[in-house]
């Protein structure tokens, strides 16, 4: 299968896929509001690095990815 043939499949993303395309999208919305409501730029910083932490050592460890079965 092509890899834009699978991209183009919404059947075809899996989860570490999202995981992957999601993390810097964790990181700027984490970023942005902390930034916001704390008002430091360190503040904001170690609460997007823990959320995407947290994330990461969700898809590593706790669900980690499956190779694909073949038939």
């Amino acid at each position: 299968m092509d890899i834009l043939e699978r991209w183009r499949s919404a059947d075809s993303v899996a989860r570490p896929d999202l995981l992957l395309a999601g993390l810097p999208v964790a990181f700027l919305v984490t970023f942005a509001l902390g930034r916001w409501i704390v008002g430091s730029r360190i503040g904001a910083v170690v609460a997007a690095s823990l959320v995407c932490g947290y994330l990461v050592l969700d898809g590593l460890f706790v669900n980690p990815p499956l190779p694909e079965e073949t038939e």
